[in-house]
């Protein structure tokens, strides 16, 4: 097989099921389990998520916290000023 894949691969690829071009399992050690590699000090990464991003989420949060602050006031203010 000048030109062509070494034998030892002929022999691996014949000994599975052909997919007819559908990727269903990958040979890859860093594609092996998802969903666990997600749960694995789950509490550490999102306390770092958080503490990375809280320099770029506060300034947004605390606006919105504020507008509805402000909203709930107008609100309660303007249902009072119509009460007997």
């Amino acid at each position: 097989m000048a030109g062509g894949p070494r034998y030892g691969m002929v022999k691996w690829w014949t000994a599975y099921r052909r997919t007819n071009g559908l990727r269903t399992d990958v040979i890859s050690p860093y594609h092996g389990h998802h969903v666990r590699s997600l749960a694995k000090n789950f509490g550490h990464k999102m306390t770092h998520k958080v503490t990375d991003n809280f320099v770029d989420a506060a300034p947004g949060l605390l606006g919105a916290l504020a507008v509805y602050m402000w909203g709930d006031y107008e609100y309660q203010r303007a249902q009072e000023s119509v009460w007997p």
